[in-house]
């Protein structure tokens, strides 16, 4: 079911799963030392995982998803401050940040959502 018009804190319930995406801009193929990031200000919202996506003006990139929890508390993803420079860019607000060859490949979702 798609609910992201509704302001929820998630895109998508699948099997009473509760989805956040979380896609960012970008010009080329994503690379496995590229990271995935959430603002820190999401970080209460109502969701159970997010999947992380790169797009680009004509391709989709799902680079693979992680529990919410999970991202929240591992020691593999960083915080990140508002004016810290990271990934080559002075970061915009305070996040999170986990380079994406630690996140739970696409292939292994769907037999999670759906217990096949």
């Amino acid at each position: 079911e798609y609910l992201a018009d509704e302001k929820l804190g998630h895109d998508f319930i699948v099997n009473g799963v509760k989805i956040d995406i979380k896609s960012k801009n970008c010009t080329s193929q994503p690379r496995s030392h590229y990271t995935a990031h959430v603002k820190k200000t999401q970080k209460d919202y109502d969701a159970d995982l997010y999947v992380f996506a790169r797009v680009s003006p004509s391709q989709v990139w799902l680079c693979g998803y992680m529990d919410k929890s999970l991202f929240w508390t591992t020691d593999k993803a960083s915080d990140i401050k508002q004016g810290q420079f990271a990934d080559g860019i002075v970061q915009h607000a305070d996040s999170r940040s986990l380079q994406l060859h630690f996140l739970q490949p696409m292939t292994d979702l769907l037999p999670q959502l759906t217990g096949r």
